[in-house]
Parts: structure tokens; C-alpha cells; sequence
């Protein structure tokens, strides 16, 4: 003993000129190096994969929106060249051509599901509009303040985001001069609206936004960004914003997104001047420039995503070093170890062996042991076996008497039916023979089927499962202790089902857990006035439930949680042993099922039993098992 903890106290040494304090700082900043690397190398891969995905996801949102747009870039020039929209600027007093160019922008507008189409005269005079019927018609309205209508007169085309000054409605708007023999005499415009792309952003769960050429959003994902700038704009922004009214009052002195923006690792890292609720506000913000627009569309990441990702993977990392730490002390002291087993080699071999004879005689008592209760063990269940098979032969020798009353008649009547025979062969009357020979062949078949029963119920049966119908087991107990219910004067009442109901047990086993119940019931209706039994049979969801209900004495409430022990008996001494209901309660828990009993003194008692139905695929099996044998 003293060798053993000499050994685990010097198990671990360390190297010479080396305190334990630096041993431990050494080890402490190898976990520390091998988790911050982890930590940076997967940061930065995470990053990589980060950006890799932003940029398809950018690809996809800018083709999106530029496919959106391009399905409406050809109406302007459609209308320019529209012979009613000619036919208006050369006459833009007549009514009639005022008309005529209204139902046609409104016409090709319900057509190709722009947001609205109008023209407007050179002077920026509105002169038609498809909502030319709505309270908020863009007719007379003048748009010489709109830069998209200042480009088209300059450059032929124009286009701009603006918030509609009628309508209030956010929309962009692609314009084109229309010329007339080579004179500008018009423009026409077609309003886009991009909240339908705005609203699947909101939908994704992402945090996208679309930002113009002032650095102010004007499509986002978030509807509290809408019309804010990213930082705060200087005062030629401000009044140009004030003086086109792009995107209406206040816009130009929205507070700003960003409260920061910073270089981090590669990538732009932003903090929100209003960040959710559930994070910290710190994101990786992804740009992608849409130069034909003069637009840039941003992408944000958490930087939380990243950061816990990262962050695992350093603690993995920490964790393999301690484990390699760990390791690289265990070898040393097994090594140490080893040289102090070598060097006590022949103690340990004399310990070794004395403490081998030590164990072989153990392993021997132990098996003498396991031998014993194995024995035991089946005595038990040998035991066991006998009082089942005990209590039905006294349940069987109970059922003599009524079975002895039961099978005199028959033999009453055979006599009688032999006698009378005599006389009708003498007479040669043969119908009448014939007649008499069924009625006793009836009497006998009704005889071979009692004692035949009664052989299979004392047979000492295995403990083979199979399907099994209730309905049979509920009948065949009923008939072993029938006669009980006559002699006593017993109202019977019995309930089962039209077909059958299956459940995986033992025929016989079952028998006796219904005909202990059953004579327990008709002890405890000896002493009362009304007698009445009832039985019934159903099927409860995944169960089957047989429930068994008397108005006998009852039992005491005390009384009621010691019924199922072993040697407890509510009857007088030697009217029984108290193994009956002890025997039932372990033959329902073999079948997985359960028995409850709820009893009132004076008013009866009722058990309920539950049994598991037996499943298709018994079922199935049980069919292939007839067949096979009727094969």
C-alpha cells in the first residue's frame, strides 16, 4: 500500500529548474494561442464564406430589380410615338384629343400594369394621365421641378425616384422627350412602383436596402430606414431634397443610419444609430454599385452570426489543446509510472499474484453465488407456476359442483331417450328413432364440449402468447362458473362486441384472471338482498377493457390498496388464501396491461382490466400462421 501511493505521489514530476507556476502559465498561454488562432482563422474563413454569399445575393437582388425596371423602360418611347398622344401635343386644346390621349394612356396602363403613364407638354404641363378619372389626376399638374423631366428636355430620357407629389405614392420614373418634325414639343412618363420588390426584402428576413446617389435609402427592408440618410447630409443635399420634394417633407432632416462606419478585417463594419432589440447593432455591411441608376444596394450581416461561429471554433481549438495537454501529462506519468513498476517489479509480481488467488476464489464465490440464485430464481418461478396453476384447479374444483348439476341433465334425458328407444324399435316406428337418435347426439356434443373445456382450463399451459378473442375468453369463464349464478340467484349481465377483439396472451390465463374476479364477485353477493353481475367487453382506443361490476358488500377503503398482496383475503378464515387476486395482478402485468378496482361498502364493487390490442402486424403474422397451417 505504501508502494501504490508512493507511485501516485511521485506519478508526475516536473522538469528540473522548472516551478509548477510556470508550468501552468506555459500551458495556459498554449490553450490561449491555440484558441485565439482558431478563433481568427475561422473568423476570417467565416468571413470569406460570408462575402461569397452576400455577393450572390446581391447579384441576385440587383437582377431582380433591374429586371423589374427593364420590363417598363420601353413604354415611354411607346407612348412618344403613339399617334393620340401626337395628335394632343399638336392640338392641346381640343377636348377631343384630350380625351382620346387620356383613354389611351389609361388603356395601355391597365394593359401593361404600370403605376401610371401621362404626358406632359414641353412646358411641363401635364396635359393627359391614365388616373385622369381620380381625385388625384396628375392632369394640369406641372413638373418642371422633377429632374426627370428637366433630363428628358435636355438628354431625351430621364429617370428618377421620387415620392409622387399627388398621389403620395413612391414610384420611379422613367421619362422621354417627345419630338414632333424635329422640335421638342413633350415628354412622356411612366411611373414604376418597386414597393412589390421592397415588400419580398421584408419577407426574407434580410436586411437589405437600396441607397441613391445623396447617400439617402429609399427602398429598404426596414420601414422605419425609408427616406433616412446613411449619415447626416450637408445643406446643399438638404435644400436640393427641399427643393425637388423627392421624398416629401422631413426627409431632409431625417436622423441618419449609421452612427459609425469602420475598416474591420477586410470588410466594412457599421453601427446603427436605432439597432433591434435582440442585437447589439454591429453589422457587415455589403455594397454593390448600380451605375445605370447612379444607385448602390447594401447588405448586412450580424456580426453576432460571425462572432459565435468564430467563437465555438475557438473553444474547440482551447479545448484540443488542454486535451493534448492533458495527454502529454498522462504519457509523462505513465512513464513514470512504468519506471517505478519496473524497478519494484518483483514485489508487484508477489502482489500481484497473492492478490490473483484473491480474486480467483472471489470469481468462485461469486459463481457459487450466481449458481444459487439462478436456482432460486427458477424455483421461484416454478413456484409460481404451481400457485397459478393451484388457484385454477380450486377455481376448476369450485366449478365441479355446478359442472356435475350440469351434466345430469343430459344424462337424465339419455336414459330416458333409451328407454323410449326400446319400445319405438319394437314398434318399428323409425322416424320417431331417427328423431330421438339427434336429440341425444345434440345432448352428447353439448357433454364432450363442457368436459372437453374443462380438460383445456386444468391443463398446466405454457407461457406462450398468441392471438387471442376476448369475446371466447369472457364466454368460456362465464360457462365454467354458470351454475354459480343460478344456485345464488344472480342477475347476469354480460356486453361484448359484434366482432371480435384480439389481444396477444395466453387463452387460459386469461380464463382464470375472469373467473377468480367472477367468484370473488359472487362470495361478495352472498350476503346481500339484490344480486346483480354485469360484464362487459370493449375496445379503448389501443386497449382492450373488460369491466367487471357487482352489488355486493364492497370493500373498506383501507382495505382497497392490499387486495392485490399476497395471503390477503377480505373472506372468512378458510373460505380462501388471499392468492387469487395476487395471481390475477401478475398475470396482467406479464401482458403489459393493468387492473384497477374501485369498490363503496354497500354499494359493490368494479374491476376494470386493460389489456394492449394486439397490433396489424401481429395480426398479419397471426394470418400467416393459419394459413401456413391450413396449408
Amino acid at each position: 500500500m505504501a508502494l501504490t501511493f508512493q507511485t501516485m505521489r511521485s506519478g508526475f514530476r516536473r522538469p528540473r529548474g522548472w516551478s509548477l507556476a510556470a508550468l501552468a502559465l506555459v500551458g495556459l498561454l498554449f490553450v490561449a494561442l491555440t484558441a485565439w488562432s482558431a478563433f481568427e482563422l475561422a473568423l476570417r474563413r467565416n468571413l470569406a464564406r460570408l462575402g461569397d454569399e452576400a455577393e450572390n445575393r446581391l447579384t441576385l437582388l440587383d437582377m431582380t430589380l433591374e429586371a423589374t425596371i427593364e420590363g417598363f423602360r420601353y413604354l415611354p418611347f411607346v407612348v412618344a410615338q403613339a399617334e393620340p398622344i401626337q395628335i394632343l401635343l399638336e392640338n392641346p386644346d381640343d377636348p377631343a384629343a384630350v380625351a382620346a390621349a387620356n383613354n389611351y394612356l389609361y388603356g395601355l396602363n391597365e394593359t401593361t400594369a404600370s403605376n401610371q403613364l401621362y404626358v406632359m407638354d414641353i412646358n411641363g404641363l401635364t396635359l393627359a394621365s391614365s388616373n385622369w378619372r381620380e381625385p388625384d389626376s396628375f392632369v394640369g399638374q406641372n413638373y418642371t421641378f422633377r429632374p426627370y423631366y428637366q433630363d428628358a428636355v435636355r438628354d431625351r430620357a430621364g429617370q428618377y425616384y421620387a415620392l409622387g407629389t399627388s398621389s403620395g405614392i413612391p414610384g420611379y420614373y422613367l421619362s422621354r422627350r417627345i419630338d414632333i418634325d424635329g422640335r421638342p414639343a413633350g415628354v412622356a412618363v411612366v411611373k414604376v412602383d418597386l414597393r412589390q420588390v421592397e415588400a419580398r426584402w421584408s419577407q426574407s428576413d434580410e436586411l437589405i436596402a437600396a441607397i441613391d446617389e445623396k447617400g439617402v435609402a429609399f427602398l429598404s427592408a426596414r420601414a422605419d430606414w425609408r427616406y433616412r440618410p446613411l449619415y447626416p447630409l450637408d445643406r446643399e443635399i438638404r435644400r436640393l431634397l427641399e427643393t425637388t420634394r423627392q421624398y416629401g417633407p422631413g426627409s431632409s432632416t431625417a436622423p441618419p443610419i449609421f452612427a459609425s462606419r469602420q475598416d474591420w478585417r477586410g470588410a466594412q463594419l457599421v453601427r446603427f444609430t436605432d439597432p433591434p432589440e435582440e442585437d447589439s447593432g454591429r453589422y457587415v455591411l455589403y455594397r454593390r454599385a448600380l451605375p445605370r441608376h447612379n444607385w448602390s444596394l447594401m447588405f448586412f450581416k450580424p456580426v453576432s452570426e460571425l462572432g459565435w461561429r468564430s467563437i465555438g471554433a475557438g473553444i474547440a481549438a482551447g479545448t484540443g489543446a488542454i486535451a493534448l495537454i492533458l495527454l502529454t501529462v498522462v504519457a509523462y506519468q505513465r512513464h513514470r509510472t512504468t519506471t517505478l513498476k519496473l524497478n519494484a517489479h518483483k514485489f508487484l509480481e508477489q502482489r500481484v499474484a497473492r492478490r490473483t488467488l484473491e480474486l480467483r476464489e472471489a470469481n468462485s464465490r461469486l459463481r457459487s453465488e450466481m449458481e444459487e440464485r439462478v436456482r432460486a430464481e427458477e424455483e421461484r418461478r416454478a413456484a409460481q407456476a404451481g400457485l397459478i396453476q393451484a388457484s385454477k384447479l380450486a377455481s376448476l374444483g369450485q366449478a365441479l359442483a355446478g359442472v356435475a348439476h350440469e351434466v345430469n341433465q343430459p344424462l337424465a334425458a339419455l336414459r330416458t331417450y333409451l328407454a323410449s328407444m326400446k319400445i319405438l324399435v319394437r314398434r318399428r316406428e323409425w322416424t320417431t328413432v331417427d328423431d330421438n337418435l339427434s336429440s341425444m347426439q345434440s345432448l352428447l356434443e353439448r357433454l364432450t364440449s363442457l368436459t372437453g373445456h374443462l380438460k383445456t382450463y386444468s391443463r398446466k399451459e405454457t407461457e406462450a402468447r398468441q392471438p387471442t378473442d376476448l369475446r371466447q375468453v369472457v364466454s368460456n369463464a362465464l360457462s365454467l362458473i354458470g351454475y354459480r349464478f343460478k344456485s345464488s340467484g344472480i342477475a347476469l349481465t354480460v356486453d361484448t362486441p359484434d366482432g371480435p377483439v384480439y389481444v396477444l396472451g395466453n387463452a387460459i390465463r386469461l380464463e382464470q384472471v375472469l373467473v377468480n374476479i367472477l367468484s370473488n364477485a359472487v362470495d361478495a353477493l352472498q350476503s346481500v338482498d339484490r344480486r346483480a353481475l354485469s360484464v362487459a367487453l370493449a375496445a379503448d382506443g389501443d386497449e382492450a377493457m373488460i369491466t367487471v361490476t357487482d352489488t355486493g358488500s364492497g370493500i373498506e377503503a383501507d382495505r382497497l390498496e392490499l387486495i392485490f398482496d399476497p395471503f390477503f383475503t377480505t373472506k372468512e378464515v378458510g373460505e380462501g388464501l388471499g392468492l387469487g387476486l395476487s395471481i390475477v395482478y401478475g398475470i396482467i402485468k406479464d401482458l403489459d396491461g393493468g387492473i384497477e378496482v374501485n369498490s363503496a361498502v354497500g354499494r359493490g364493487t368494479t374491476f376494470r382490466i386493460r389489456i394492449p390490442l394486439q397490433t396489424i402486424a401481429q395480426e398479419g403474422a397471426a394470418r400467416e400462421r393459419e394459413e401456413s397451417m391450413a396449408t
